[in-house]
């Protein structure tokens, strides 16, 4: 193990960030279009897709710290992370192509099985690059304050390609027809370029952060994987208060940006009835909001502490995405069509879109300094098991909002290959209902959580201090 500095060079830290676009990008293909292209294109039941994404992300509950756990003990002359970023590079990028290109033909049972099985090979291909990343971002630098800049350019790359799809997907594959987004011919293209930038960014971060490799820990010799000693490391995390609130508090709190995301094209089209251009432009408050955030999120963290910062960005965010809903549900919000109806949405989107960052680097951050406090107390550095929860979070947001919303739209008999402005208006209240106020009470239940965190600047300094005379297994 070489010399480590607290500082990290601006292409460092671009280079780290660039590869968070991959798990953006894929987040909103997972929740933006996966149930909409299987739903209302091939005409798969909601509960069905539902299930097979709830299923595919069982999985992960077993891929994930598996994952972790051999990139903690893996020694490699390009370290301990870096190789598994490489390799899942491709397969990603070809897996997602076919999650999108199911053969022609299929229908129920044999259509269900293509989207698990599908669904399933791209989590664990993304899972094999995401918590080895994420761990990478934890062993850079040990800083308090570092680490948050760091994970603020993650997140910001992150928001970049997630946002970017959002804009530019529905004018560049969905514009050519006028199904638009319902159109069966245009998600070939789409899959493609997708996976494509996925392979392309991956690549990039690998490259961009290699020269870093002989200072990153390495694990101790003869430490080797152990399936028994994954799941009783994971158990132990749960000893850890800070790990605890952390973890659960952000399940739950994340929630509604899953649910959110997966009701975002549904509540577009048909409960503001907007155009896929107006659907594209929602996305353009969020990337606004980026460029602040490496400011706002450093100085949240110095000013507030983490716990206290996260726990405001969640009210902000709660109130900018309920509002206009309730104000629609109540009849006080411009009707479909006005001219005020999309300056308005954009505007409580930017108010999101400035705080949203903050709710993705922040934690990411906080999961980081809990590896100081657990190796100060167990005498070894696990980042890739503590960051394989993080990865398990993420996936539980957008598998959870996706399930949970199939099974909602079945719920409130929301019709197959609906056609816009001919949905019943007792279905789109339920709709609204079901993505706005239901999933805030979740979210508030979240924040109380967060309030149980225990580990603050000052503590984190303390054990910081005390590792620095402290030997620690790798």
């Amino acid at each position: 193990m070489g010399t480590r500095r607290d500082g990290l060079s601006v292409g460092t830290k671009l280079a780290f960030g660039v590869g968070q676009s991959a798990e953006g990008m894929k987040n909103i293909a997972f929740s933006m279009f996966l149930m909409l292209y299987y739903n209302q294109v091939l005409g798969l039941d909601p509960g069905l897709a539902g299930l097979a994404v709830g299923i595919s992300l069982a999985f992960d509950a077993v891929t994930d710290p598996v994952a972790g756990a051999i990139s903690d003990v893996t020694r490699s002359r390009w370290g301990r992370r870096h190789p598994f970023m490489v390799l899942s590079a491709v397969p990603l990028g070809v897996t997602f192509f076919g999650l999108f290109s199911p053969p022609q033909g299929l229908e129920g049972w044999a259509l269900f099985g293509w989207l698990l099985v599908a669904a399933i090979l791209v989590r664990a291909a993304m899972t094999f690059y995401f918590v080895p990343h994420m761990a990478l971002g934890a062993e850079l630098s040990p800083d308090y304050v570092e680490r948050a800049r760091l994970f603020t350019y993650s997140t910001f790359f992150g928001f970049l390609g997630a946002m970017s799809m959002r804009v530019a997907a529905p004018p560049l594959f969905f514009s050519r027809s006028d199904r638009e987004l319902l159109d069966p011919d245009a998600y070939g293209p789409f899959a493609l370029s997708v996976g494509a930038a996925m392979v392309v960014v991956i690549l990039l971060c690998a490259w961009g952060t290699r020269r870093h490799i002989p200072h990153l820990p390495a694990p101790t010799a003869g430490r080797r994987f152990s399936l028994r000693d994954t799941f009783s490391g994971l158990i132990g995390l749960m000893r850890f208060r800070s790990f605890r609130a952390l973890f659960f508090g952000m399940l739950l709190t994340t929630f509604t940006l899953g649910v959110e995301a997966f009701m975002f094209t549904y509540m577009g089209i048909y409960f503001w009835g907007l155009s896929s251009a107006q659907l594209g432009l929602m996305g353009v408050p969020v990337l606004v909001g980026l460029l602040p955030s490496f400011y706002l999120v450093p100085w949240l963290t110095h000013r507030f502490d983490k716990r206290n910062a996260m726990v405001g960005c969640v009210l902000v965010l709660v109130a900018a995405t309920n509002v206009p809903i309730i104000c629609r549900l109540a009849g006080v919000f411009p009707e479909n069509g006005s001219p005020m109806l999309v300056p308005l949405l954009l505007a409580f989107r930017l108010c999101g879109g400035l705080i949203g960052p903050a709710l993705i680097s922040i934690p990411q951050s906080m999961f980081a300094d809990i590896g100081d406090e657990v190796a100060l107390a167990d005498g070894k550095r696990v980042e890739g098991l503590i960051f394989s929860c993080r990865s398990l979070i993420t996936k539980a947001t957008s598998g959870l909002g996706t399930m949970l919303g199939g099974l909602l739209l079945k719920l409130i008999d929301f019709p197959d290959k609906a056609e816009p402005g001919q949905v019943a208006p007792e279905v789109l209240f339920s709709l609204g209902l079901a993505e706005g106020p239901l999933t805030a009470v979740v979210t508030l239940v979240g924040v109380t959580i967060y309030l149980a965190y225990p580990l603050t600047r000052a503590r984190h300094d303390e054990i910081r201090a005390q590792l620095a005379h402290q030997p620690v297994s790798l």
